[in-house]
């Protein structure tokens, strides 16, 4: 003999209901519980229901012995057997109340103590990609939600990655960065290294967000700063309200507002101070000693470190408590000249620019490849690349379409191959 066909599964807002009138079973409690859990829809489904049951009983009293059920949720009418506990429906008494509040708030302080929704990765450039608790590598891709207890990596000078938390608070990872995201309630943030810019929204009374670095805590409320940090120092710039920055290294704390920026390091031997952000030069020169040349270097411009892409060349950058300053302010009318020379004519040089703007954040990234023969040569095999910056294209997405007020963070001239002996003898920026 067959079993007859099972019976359906009870709608959420049957379940609410049943809890309502003090009649659903313990173990439906559980299914219940559950669906608010992992189901978005049921916990709309489950905000909707209460805001109605709350009217019903409180403010209409009257009218909840004939209201019309609305037409998103329904409720098991008097007279009416409901599909939960397979009894007539009768009026909510105050004891069903009372077992509806207690669980509930068993709800409630669950969902308060749910971890923060993990954040969502909306743009990037470059090589990035998601290392979990086991320190394995994944591959991200633009929409996808990050894991929890893992760390954001972007691996190449002009990498960048942004993520979006579902408050609409912004982080952006630029340079050779890690970024712990834990699956934390408050937004607690590690950045063990490189350059974070970050616009945060207003967070709740008493759940602040904060950034932590090998050498600082920097608490925030609702705010838009950078963050650059290394193994020994950390530098934070205040774009809009204010920031509680901690140095770790003896508990010294100070608040920087607006407009302002500070920096820790290991060395507690003086207080910490906030300064205004400074100016950079207009001008920029790198020359070597005399006689002398700036030779290729190998360096990682892109991919993976399992299999990470080598350009062989020289990278000028500023480093240190100084790194926000920037190597020289650019303008429309600013101009880079290189001379350079290399062994094999045919070699296709590569001069990128990692711009930022003057309080720390990612401001785009520019490149020029053109081969060298394109260039005439001296008697002694030099070429010399002129051209105006703002001329040169933009590579990744910057904060402006103009360059006025920009800095240069850091410049580098390339090959790909180290056989072509790439040398510098000169680079300058100026008007």
């Amino acid at each position: 003999m067959q079993d007859g066909p099972s019976s359906p599964e009870p709608a959420t807002e049957e379940l609410l209901h049943a809890l309502m009138a003090g009649e659903l079973p313990v173990e439906q409690r559980g299914v219940l519980l559950e669906r608010l859990r992992d189901d978005p829809t049921a916990r709309e489904t489950y905000g909707a229901v209460i805001e109605m049951e709350a009217m019903l009983h409180h403010e209409f009293p009257r009218m909840a012995e004939f209201r019309e059920p609305a037409p998103l949720v329904r409720r098991p009418q008097r007279g009416v057997v409901s599909p939960v506990t397979g009894k007539r429906g009768k009026s909510r008494t105050m004891a069903g109340w009372g077992i509806a509040a207690a669980f509930l708030l068993s709800v409630a302080v669950w969902w308060g103590l749910r971890p923060a929704p993990a954040p969502v990765l909306v743009e990037g450039y470059g090589e990035w990609s998601w290392l979990d608790a086991a320190g394995r590598k994944h591959p991200l891709e633009v929409g996808q939600t990050l894991g929890r207890n893992g760390a954001l990596l972007t691996e190449g000078a002009g990498s960048f990655a942004k993520l979006r938390f579902a408050d609409k608070s912004t982080v952006m990872l630029s340079g050779e960065g890690e970024l712990k995201v834990p699956g934390e309630k408050s937004k607690r943030l590690v950045l063990r290294n490189g350059n974070l810019e970050v616009e945060m929204t207003p967070q709740p009374a008493g759940r602040p967000a904060y950034v932590e670095t090998a050498t600082a805590r920097v608490e925030v409320v609702g705010t838009r700063f950078s963050v650059d940090a290394t193994s020994s120092s950390t530098t934070v710039a205040v774009t809009s309200g204010k920031v509680r920055f901690k140095r770790l290294a003896d508990g010294d704390t100070v608040d920087i507002p607006q407009e302002r920026m500070a920096t820790a390091t290991l060395d507690a031997r003086s207080g910490l101070e906030t300064r205004t952000f400074s100016t950079a030069p207009v001008s920029w020169r790198a020359v070597p000693p005399q006689g002398g040349y700036f030779t290729a270097q190998p360096f990682r411009a892109g991919g993976t470190s399992a299999q990470p892409i080598i350009h062989h060349g020289v990278m000028f950058r500023q480093d240190g408590e100084r790194v926000f300053d920037g190597m020289v302010e650019l303008g429309e009318k600013s101009r880079l000249r290189v001379k350079f020379r290399v062994a094999d004519p045919r070699a296709q040089v590569r001069i990128f620019l990692h711009c930022r703007d003057g309080k720390g954040g990612f401001a785009g990234n520019r490149e020029v490849k053109f081969r060298a023969s394109s260039l005439p040569e001296d008697a002694t095999g030099w070429r010399v690349y002129e051209g105006d910056i703002a001329g040169i294209g933009i590579l990744s997405p910057a904060n402006g379409a103009g360059i006025s007020g920009t800095r240069l963070a850091n410049l580098s001239i390339s090959v790909l191959d180290a056989g072509d002996l790439l040398q510098i003898s000169e680079a300058e920026i100026r008007d």
